[in-house]
């Protein structure tokens, strides 16, 4: 999924809760970590370059054409049930 295909943050909390094999509803909200409305308006204005931030124990990566990378580190939450 793509940015054009549905919102952003959806994508961020589906990536991120297959980083940490969890359920997506396992994760805390994705506004504790940003601004979702203003994460959204970013990648619609089709911004060049990179956003990244920290959620859920994720590196987060969303580049200006809408793709998301989750890269998980020790803080991952992995012990919810999926």
């Amino acid at each position: 999924m793509s940015a054009t295909d549905g919102s952003i943050s959806l994508e961020i909390v589906h990536r991120v809760a297959n980083a940490c094999n969890t359920a997506p509803e396992n994760l805390t909200p994705l506004h504790t970590a940003i601004d979702c409305d203003a994460l959204e308006a970013l990648v619609d204005s089709n911004f060049r370059g990179t956003c990244e931030f920290f959620y859920e124990g994720c590196r987060v990566v969303v580049d200006g054409d809408g793709s998301v990378q989750a890269v998980p580190n020790d803080e991952c939450v992995t012990d919810a049930p999926v």
